[in-house]
């Protein structure tokens, strides 16, 4: 592994959320750990928990893209986010595209909803009644799903996008299988 790759992939991030009532760890781009304060869980709305969420996965994965590009300058390499900063009409057009990916994923009992756009604005709806009906190892287990269901959704459509830019360099086979997985889903 290089040592940019190691640095990636050591990366952490640990946040809270604003209410200091949640704490979520990402290593590598991934959630390593989600969970609440002792005694919190059930003093929460549905509407407040999911803005909660919202803003504690924003949190998480702004801070994790500022590290990413902290260790790209480190290293003399150059992340280009700004379109207007690409070297020609087509990555301008494959940065943009790339920032406006928008993802929805769900938890398995479909009771947790997020939906991103550029990995960086997260919304989270939480079904009603789902604080009275999941305990909160079931909810920490139900919003798990729902982000790792938004990540490898969001690495799909990424892959595909890299394949369209860079000039198909995915079998026939792997393009097909993660247009069908992104169809099906």
């Amino acid at each position: 592994m290089g040592v940019v790759a190691g640095q990636l992939a050591a990366l952490t991030v640990t946040v809270s959320s604003p209410d200091a009532r949640m704490r979520a760890t990402v290593t590598a781009g991934k959630p390593r750990s989600f969970g609440f304060r002792p005694n919190t869980y059930r003093f929460y709305t549905e509407d407040r928990l999911g803005h909660q969420l919202a803003r504690l996965a924003t949190l998480a994965y702004i801070g994790h893209q500022r590290g990413v590009d902290r260790i790209h300058a480190e290293n003399d390499m150059t992340v280009i986010r700004d379109p207007r900063q690409a070297r020609d009409p087509a990555e301008a057009t494959f940065v943009e595209r790339s920032n406006s990916i928008t993802v929805a994923g769900v938890g398995a009992r479909k009771m947790v909803r997020f939906k991103t756009t550029g990995m960086l604005n997260w919304q989270c709806r939480i079904a009603e009644g789902t604080v009275r009906r999941l305990s909160e190892k079931e909810f920490v287990s139900e919003v798990s799903l729902a982000v790792n269901d938004v990540l490898g959704k969001t690495h799909s459509i990424a892959m595909l996008l890299k394949d369209e830019y860079r000039g198909r360099v995915l079998s026939h086979d792997v393009r097909e299988r993660l247009i069908a997985e992104l169809s099906a889903a």
